[in-house]
């Protein structure tokens, strides 16, 4: 069956001197693997809808759960982030995380939006990349069966003030009810298994809040101030990585990049 269908590649694999498995996040079909046969021909050169970072339209013939692509048309292109070697950076580790938390045979168009979001203000230039990095940490995790509870202290009920995050418990702990629980907890010697517990200030928490709540195209419509944003940054990161569960070689690079004298 011959279909066009629209998607980001978000990488590929080189298959004998000509050929490329393609990894494309689909909003109908979630993410795919197309085999794009002669892409790397010499002569043909490699087609502008056959390289990672581009959002395309493309002609697959699909066959039983096999998709082929015929040809296609570049609708927008990211790779002039590789100008910027930051930025170019961070891309990469957007990516690696839709890769991983997407799937196949799946409505992925809101995780699709959010891709295509976060990369074009990553384009844009106009945010602080800590703060981009994190808004889309902590809204692609939402978005991903992870979404916390911030409406209020899971103890007591305070919706305002100084909170923690119990990360894995996806819940906020005001400063007074984790005070208590620190000595209760203290007498105990058979502590049960540990919690990550981050502070959180108020603007933090509104950032956080904010993120959950607004419209996709608006969830970048926000600051965090200078001085709280590498926490704000820390939290998210927590958040993404315990959940879960491993690390990715993209983040180290992107960390390593920005910690480089230019």
């Amino acid at each position: 069956m011959r279909e066009s269908i629209e998607g980001l590649i978000l990488c590929e694999t080189v298959v004998r001197d000509s050929d490329k498995f393609l990894t494309v996040l689909t909003a109908k079909y979630g993410k795919i693997s197309v085999y794009a046969s002669h892409v790397r021909n010499v002569r043909r050169g490699s087609l502008v809808y056959s390289i990672p970072m581009q959002y395309c339209r493309f002609n697959i013939n699909k066959k039983s759960d096999k998709y082929y692509l015929s040809d296609g048309e570049l609708l927008h292109s990211f790779l002039d982030l590789s100008e910027d070697l930051e930025r170019f950076a961070l891309a990469q580790y957007i990516l690696d995380i839709i890769r991983e938390i997407t799937v196949e045979n799946n409505d992925e168009g809101e995780m699709l939006s959010l891709a295509l979001n976060t990369l074009f203000v990553l384009q844009k230039g106009e945010k602080p990349l800590p703060l981009i990095k994190a808004t889309f940490e902590f809204r692609v995790m939402a978005q991903a069966g992870y979404m916390p509870d911030l409406h209020r202290c899971d103890f007591c009920g305070k919706e305002t003030g100084e909170m923690y995050l119990d990360i894995m418990n996806g819940r906020l702990i005001c400063t007074d009810c984790q005070r208590i629980r620190n000595h209760a907890e203290a007498d105990r010697e058979d502590m049960a298994t540990a919690v990550i517990m981050v502070h959180i200030t108020p603007s933090m928490l509104k950032g956080l809040r904010y993120v959950l709540s607004s419209e996709a195209k608006r969830i970048f419509s926000y600051s965090i101030a200078e001085d709280e944003l590498s926490n704000y940054a820390d939290v998210c990161e927590k958040y993404i990585l315990n959940h879960l569960e491993r690390g990715f070689d993209t983040l180290d690079f992107y960390k390593t990049v920005v910690t480089l004298p230019f």
